[in-house]
Formats: structure tokens, sequence, C-alpha cells
């Protein structure tokens, strides 16, 4: 109980002692050094410090924390403890707090002593620091401890807070003494300035009036003193025209708070005189940084603006010099950057869209890698001309895309007016155009020395080669002088003319050999080329003359005049002859071998087209007694069967004759192809419409694809479909089972078609003869499928006449592909239509029903053949026997007495045409169709010529004559 007693006392005395620490100074580090002491005095520690924040960061309550003293003072082994330090954070949490070094977080602490301290306890100092102590005993620091030591701790708080904040009043007292003592000084210092500079100041109030102003200003004003301007407006001032630009800037500068800094603009002084100021403007503002005016200030730049305005003449006169001389001029510093470069040298180094300005060769070169070597050479040799001083003399060379330039160049180093070196002037003059020409001068001296010894050497060799030439030549030659007298002749000259060289030499060439024209009639001298030649000057050259033989024969020659000159002066001529007797001949010949051939193929025409007549005439019998037996034959099958066969095989035989013809007029090169425009699927439907009942009857497939297929194009129907035609029959005829297909598309701008079959196939060695003419796959295809060999010959040659092209793909057994394209012409015009294909639709009603014709034909079988088909349509029908009988028919009748005329063509007496011209002076208006058994084009225009409206062609056929008559009579 004694123990306990005297504890108490104790601790009691030792709270006593502290606070008597605490209280008796202001300084803050006295009151914690007394503390410290006190504390370490009476309790057993092995250490304690105060921490306080860093003055730099009073107003961061968060900030770092600096030692305010310590016993021992290196407590923690350092001065400064960061924000983010675990002692920091804990001092600002408000609460004391005791930890031991055995503690889970102890290490994370971060507490670095290296004394024997076990035990730590943390006062907080109100957030301003903290109380730190350290004991080597773990019971030390108790909750009673620490809880009478709070009232303490609080009391030191308050001391050391109130010691700063007094420490801070001092030092802010000394700092304003200060500050008002530097303000005075500043004042009056910045008076002196404004006072003093030459520099014109003044202030305005925000209603643009003076408020004041240093004497320079007043001075320029005229106001005597600074005084004199207060209250003052610019209105009321000499330069008062300009008071509103002024006004205008000031209120612009109020208005919006921004200064406007030298910036020029003219002014007037009050003698009347033109000045330039530079002025600056700012805003004029109170304490509060309220804008109370504008504060302004300028200076007389009349001088240097004249300077600068003679220095740029100066400039603009020295840079149009250096533009205007043809040299290359530079200008560079003492350290080689380039100050001025003319065009001229600019496009030297092809720097002419480049940056150069202020850089060094060597920095150009790094940018430029083609100019290095040049570059490079050129500082060489400008350090050279600089440590000189003198002029330096010097070439250089350039080497850019163009190739390489030679330059002439003088350095000339520039000295200021102490003789220091200051610039180096650079002038180059291009020599590269003087030294090729100087060099090309040399050379052409040393090649025209040579030439003119290798021409002396030749002239004499070809004197020499002249004169053996000239005598060994086959062809004539000859000289003569102005008066036309021989002046030589080679020996082939004399041969051809039976002439002696002695004896001709010195006579007349015109008296001698060229008297006469080839009909024997004299010829005068002055007509002929020789002499022409020479008086006009020009080369003569003659194919229709003859020379005369010494025997009196003509010998027929080809010759050319040539004047000679001498001095310039007409000095004679120079005559090459050559005897075309041979190639006379030779003409002569061809010609009557080209008369031969064309009346061989006059010939050949007149006999196809005889030939054709002569087999059309009883082939339109045949074909037209047939349609009138089958016509006829009602349900006899039989007979109806076998007038089907003569009329197959007509038609078969009147397809050879067609294809023979149309094959001679291809070889004629009398194939002429249409440009018209075309409806491809009509022309496609009529060559398949001619080879249906065909398929149909060996039970045969035909298909179609018209994929991408225009309707309509320009191009040839008739042509493109007698293609289709001969290729569709072929791929019937040899197919036995299967189908036909055909294809047809739009492909690249071509019109692509194609005919497939299933049927035998073409041998591969068969395939590259196959569009020769009279070709067939085999011997024995021909004997099993007949055929002239021509059709596809035929569709080659009309293809190529069309722009296109054929090929075949074939498999033996397997069927064949015929394709072939054309190029595609988009259609420009009516289309035009296509024939049904004759025979195939009987018709059903009398389509002439109401009409009467007149049939102008002279054989019986012909009359009896049209009379029966044109009845059959329900037309009455008039026949005349010949060309007189068919007009007389007209006149007698009258000419409303007909409404159509069919005139045959090759009649005895009145032929055709002669007949349809009569008819057609009667009565213009009645149409007259032809009808032959020709088949050439040329006989539809020779029927148009006579005045017929169309032309039918025998073996006429029912169903074509009829659409015919129709088309003409618009029903």
């Amino acid at each position: 109980m004694h123990d306990k007693k005297l504890d108490v006392q104790e601790e009691i005395l030792l709270l006593y002692e502290l606070l008597l620490s605490i209280g008796d100074t202001l300084d803050p580090q006295a009151t914690s050094r007394s503390f410290l002491r006190s504390l370490m005095a009476r309790r057993q520690l092995t250490g304690a410090s105060i921490w306080w924040r860093d003055s730099d960061s009073e107003q961061d309550p968060g900030g770092a924390m600096a030692l305010l003293d310590g016993i021992p003072r290196a407590q923690l082994n350092r001065d400064q403890l960061p924000p983010d330090h675990p002692l920091c954070r804990l001092a600002l949490g408000g609460k004391a707090r005791a930890f031991n070094a055995s503690d889970a977080g102890y290490s994370a602490l971060d507490i670095d002593t290296g004394s024997v301290a076990v035990s730590w306890a943390l006062f907080p100092l109100g957030g301003d620091g903290f109380l730190l102590m350290s004991s080597p005993s773990v019971d030390l620091f108790t909750p009673r401890m620490l809880g009478q030591l709070r009232a303490v701790v609080n009391k030191l708080t308050a001391a050391l807070q109130g010691g700063f904040a007094h420490t801070r009043l001092r030092r802010s007292e000394a700092t304003l003494r200060e500050r008002g003592q530097q303000l005075d000084e500043s004042r009056n210092l910045l008076q002196a300035i404004i006072d003093t500079t030459p520099v014109r100041v003044f202030w305005k109030d925000r209603d643009l009036r003076y408020l004041g102003c240093n004497p320079a200003f007043a001075r320029d004003a005229l106001a005597g003193s600074p005084e004199g301007l207060v209250g003052k407006s610019d209105y009321e001032m000499s330069w008062a025209e300009h008071a509103d630009r002024y006004r205008a800037d000031d209120r612009e500068v109020i208005e919006q708070g921004l200064s406007k800094i030298g910036y020029e603009e003219p002014n007037t002084t009050p003698d009347g005189s033109r000045t330039w100021v530079s002025s600056s403007k700012v805003p004029l503002r109170d304490r509060n940084q309220q804008i109370i005016g504008v504060l302004g200030m300028y200076e007389d730049i009349t001088e240097r603006k004249q300077a600068q305005l003679r220095l740029s003449e100066s400039e603009e006169h020295f840079r149009t010099l250096v533009e205007a001389v043809p040299d290359s001029i530079q200008f560079k510093d003492g350290q080689g950057r380039w100050l001025i470069a003319n065009r001229v040298c600019l496009q030297m180094f092809g720097l002419l869209d480049e940056h150069w300005l202020g850089q060094s060769d060597t920095e150009l070169a790094q940018h430029h890698p083609h100019l290095r070597q040049t570059l490079n050479h050129c500082v060489d040799s400008d350090t050279e001309a600089w440590a000189s001083g003198e002029i330096y003399r010097t070439e250089e060379t350039v080497i850019d895309q163009q190739g390489t330039h030679h330059f002439d160049v003088t350095k000339i180093p520039l000295f200021d007016a102490d003789g220091d070196r200051q610039a180096l002037v650079i002038i180059g003059r291009d020599v590269t155009e003087a030294r090729r020409n100087q060099e090309e001068l040399e050379r052409y001296r040393h090649e025209l020395e040579a030439l003119v010894e290798q021409r002396t050497n030749e002239l004499l060799e070809t004197e020499a080669r002249a004169s053996h030439i000239v005598n060994s030549s086959a062809g004539g030659m000859y000289g003569v002088d102005t008066q036309g007298k021989l002046t030589f002749i080679n020996p082939a000259a004399c041969s051809m003319l039976g002439l002696r060289a002695k004896e001709a030499i010195g006579r007349r060439a015109h008296t001698l050999f060229h008297h006469s024209r080839a009909d024997g009639t004299p010829l005068a001298e002055a007509q002929c080329a020789l002499i022409r030649g020479m008086t006009e000057n020009r080369v003569m050259r003659v194919d229709d003359e003859v020379y005369w033989h010494a025997d009196g024969h003509a010998v027929p020659v080809i010759y050319a005049v040539h004047p000679l000159h001498l001095h310039g002066q007409l000095s004679g001529a120079v005559v090459s002859f050559i005897d075309v007797s041979a190639q006379r001949a030779a003409a002569e010949a061809r010609e009557r071998a080209l008369a031969a051939a064309e009346n061989l193929a006059r010939v050949k025409s007149e006999f196809l087209a005889n030939m054709s007549h002569e087999i059309r005439t009883p082939l339109n019998g045949v074909l037209g007694f047939a349609q009138i037996g089958a016509r006829h034959a009602g349900n006899d099958a039989k007979a109806q069967n076998a007038f089907e066969k003569i009329i197959d095989s007509g038609k078969t035989l009147l397809g050879v004759i067609n294809e023979i013809l149309d094959f001679s007029k291809i070889e004629a090169e009398q194939l002429r192809i249409d440009h018209i425009a075309t409806s491809l699927r009509e022309v496609i439907d009529h060559a398949m419409g001619l080879v249906t009942l065909r398929a149909q009857g060996k039970g045969l497939t035909l298909q179609t694809d018209f994929a991408d297929l225009p309707q309509t194009c320009m191009s040839d129907p008739l042509r493109l479909g007698q293609v289709l035609i001969n290729l569709l029959s072929n791929a019937v005829k040899f197919t036995e089972r299967g189908q036909v297909t055909v294809q047809a598309g739009l492909r690249d701008d071509r019109l692509v078609f194609a005919v497939i079959d299933t049927g035998i196939g073409i041998e591969k060695e068969q395939l590259e003869r196959l569009f020769d003419p009279f070709i067939q796959v085999d011997g024995s295809s021909t004997r099993r499928f007949g055929g002239t060999g021509l059709g596809l010959a035929i569709s080659k040659r009309i293809l190529d006449l069309m722009g296109g092209d054929i090929r075949v793909e074939s498999e033996p057994g397997r069927g064949s592909r015929f394709e072939f394209s054309l190029p595609y012409v988009a259609n420009t015009g009516a289309v035009a239509g296509t024939d049904s294909p004759p025979g195939d639709t009987p018709p059903t009603t009398q389509r002439l029903a109401g009409l009467t014709i007149l049939v102008a034909e002279d054989v019986e079988v012909n009359q009896l053949i049209l009379e029966d088909m044109l009845c059959s349509e329900g037309a009455e029908v008039v026949i005349a026997g010949d060309g007189n009988a068919s007009v007389e028919q007209v006149v007698r009748r009258g000419g409303a007495a007909f409404d159509v005329v069919l005139m045959d063509i090759q009649m005895p007496g009145l032929n055709g045409y002669e007949a349809a011209r009569h008819i057609r002076t009667l009565r213009p208006r009645l149409p007259i169709i032809g009808q032959t058994a020709h088949a050439f084009p040329q006989e539809r225009q020779k029927c148009l010529d006579a005045g017929m409206v169309d032309h039918v062609s025998k073996p006429i056929d029912q169903e074509t004559l009829v659409t015919t008559i129709l088309r003409h009579l618009n029903r």
C-alpha cells in the first residue's frame, strides 16, 4: 500500500514537472526540448522525439513530418517522414497508440532505430505532429500511463501550436515592414524610370481621359508638364485626326482585358510632322485587379522605319541584281552556312524547292546524298578561300539527274570596317557547254584532218572504182555537156545501141539515138527529157520512150537524167538507162493472161448462171407437180409419201445447187454481208423450224438454251441463219438417237452460238481439214449421208466475212459440239423480219381469194404449176405466154383488171425486164414480181431496176410466193 502511494506521488510529480516545462516559453523548439528532458528524466525511456508538420506543407494536413527535437536526436535515424509513412498516418488518427516489437503489424510501421527498444508509444499532437517514445520494457506503456499523459500532451500540443503561430506572426510583421520598404523603393525607382525614359508613357481612366504621363509624353503634347494633360482627351491633342483610332485601341484593351504590344502606327506631331511610333497598351488595374483604365507607351521609330525602308529598297535592288545575273551567286557566313543564293545557284544544286537557308554544305549533303561529293569539295575550297583572305579561283563539278556540269568558280571573302572576315561571296559560271564545245571542236578538228586524208584517198579510189563501175555496169550510161554532146559512154550503152565509144563521143545524143518517138514521129530536141532536165535543173525519169539502135530498130528504155554542177554552175548531165524490151514483153503477156482470167471468170459466172437456170427450171416442174400431187393425193398414204419423197429429194438437190453457187460467190469475193437490225430469236427459231420435221422423223429431241441472249443486234440475219441451218442440218443428219441442243448467249461482248449433238462424232485427224471445201468426215460417211462437203467451208467463210470464228470439239461415238462467235453490235434500227420456213404449216384458208393475177410464163409446165398454186389459194389466174402477151393483156383488159403480175425473166421475144418497163409506164402502181431460175443476188437488183417490186427464185415455193404477194398488197 505504501508503494502504491509512492507511485501515485511519483506520477503526480511527473505531471507537474511536465506542465511546468511547457508553459515558460513561446519558442516551439525550447518547449520541445524542456518537455523531452523532463519526460526522459522521470521515465525509463530509451528515447523520445517530437515530430511536426513541415513548415512548407502547413496548408496540407496530410503533408510530410519533420523532426522538431528528440533525445537522442537520431531516434529514428532520419529527420523527415513522407506523408505516406505509417507513423504519419497514425498521427492523423487522433488516438494514442502503444505497440511492441512482437506485435504482428510491427514490421509494417517501418521503425528503424538500431536501439534496444522493444516497445513504443505514439501520441498524436492535434493532427499537426506526434510524440514518439521508446522503452526497453514491454510493460511501460500501459493504458493507465497513456491516459495520465493525455492531458499533458494536449497542453503540449496547444503550447506548440501557439508557439508556431507566434513565430509566423513575428515573421509576417518583419516581412511586411521589409516589403513596405521595398515597395517605396520600387515606386520611387519606377517613377524615376518613367520620368527619365525616352519612351513616352501615359495612362487614362475608363472614360479615356488622361490621368497622367511622363515628361517625354508631355513634351510631345506641348503640355509643359504632365499635370497639364490631366483630364483631357485625344480630341484636344495635336493628333486629333487619329483620336478615333487611338480610342478604339484603348476601348479594346479595357473591354477585353488584353494587352496590345509593339504595334506600329502613324502619328502627327504638334508641328504637323508625320512620324511613326511603336505602341503598347495594357489594362490599368487597381489592387483588386479591377480594370480602371489603360496604360500606354510608345517610342518614335521614324528614323528606324526610314532606315528599314532604305534597307528594304537596297535589299530589293540587291536581290534584283543577284537574280538578274546569269551566273550562280551565293553568300555564306564564317561557319559555311548559306545566307543568300540566287535561282541559278539553286538550280545548279537542285535545291529550288528545298530548305537551304542557314544550312551548311555538310548538313545539305546529309539530305542530298547524290550531292555529297560536290558539297564536300565546296567545303574544302571554301576553307581555302576563307583562310587565304584573297580572291580564290577554282573549278567545281555538279552531278545531277541531267548529267555532269562544270562551273568556273570565284570565291571572294568580305571584310567589315575592322578588317574581320564576315562572309564569303561565291560566283559560279556554267562552262559545261563551253568545255563541251571546245572538246567537240578539238575532236572535229582531228576528225576533219583524218577525214580529209581519208576522202582524198577515197576520191582517188572512187575515181578508179567509178570508172570500173561505169565500164562494167550492165545498164547503159553516158554523159553529155551543156550542148547535149556525149562526153563518155560505157560499153553496155554501146552494146545496146550498136555504137562505138570513140565514134560516139563528141556527137549530139539526140541526133545519134534519140531523134524519134516509138511510132517514128520526130521528137524535138527541146522536148527531150535530157535537155529539159538540164534546163529546169532537176532529175528527170522517163519510162515511155525509145532509143534507136544503129541498125534502125527501136529499143524501149527507162532512163533517168541527173544534172551535173561544177562550182555551182551547170556542167552537163549523166544519163543512165536500161533496155526494157523483155519487161515490156512480160507486161504484155501479163495483160493478156489477166484478160484471159477475167474472161474465164465471166464465162464461169455465165456457166453457173446457166447451170442454175437449166437445173432450177425442170426442178421447178418436179417440185411443183410433186406439191400438186401431194395436195390432191387425199387419203392415199402411199402416194402422199411418194410425193413427199420427191419434194424432199428436190429440196436436197436445190440445197446442193445453192451451196455450189454460194461457194462460187465466196471464191469470187462477191458475197455481200449486211448490217441491219436483227431479231436473234427469230433467226434461231427459223433455222430450227427447217429441221424440226426431219428431227421428229428420226425421233430426236431438239433443245434450246438462250441464257443472256440479247433480243436484237446489228447483223446479217440471212447469213447468220444460213450458218445455223447448216450446223443444225448436219447435227440432225449425223445423229441417229438422242438430242440436238442449240445454245446462244453473250460472252465478253461477243455473241456465242453452239450446236451440240449426240451423233457419230468425228475422228481427231479429220478435225483440222473439216472446214476445207469438198471435205467430209470420210468416204463412208459421204456415201452414207450424202452432201457436197461445202456446207462447213461456206459457213466458215461467211463467219470470216462477219468478223467471227468457229471451232469444233468432237469424240467419235459420243457426238460433236460446233461453236461459233460474232462481234456483238447493239441494235440501232428497226428489226428485220425472218420469213417462216416454207411448207411446214399448210394454209387453212384461201389467202388470195378475190385477187386477179397475171402470170407471164413461157414454159407450159411452169404455167400449170403457178396456176394450180394460185388457184388453190383462191386467186383468179390469167396466163400470158411471153412478155408481149403480158403487155397486151394489161392494155386490152385495162390497168385495174389485175391486182399483181408474176413476170418470168427469161422469155422469147420481149423478156421480163422489158415487159415490166412497158407495164410500169401503163400502170405505175401495179405490183410486178419477178420470177427467175437464176439464183444470184444481182438478179433481184435487176428486177428492181426494171420497175418490179420484188423477186422470187425457182423452184418456186408456194408459201414463199403467197407471202411475197400478200406483203406487197398489204394484206
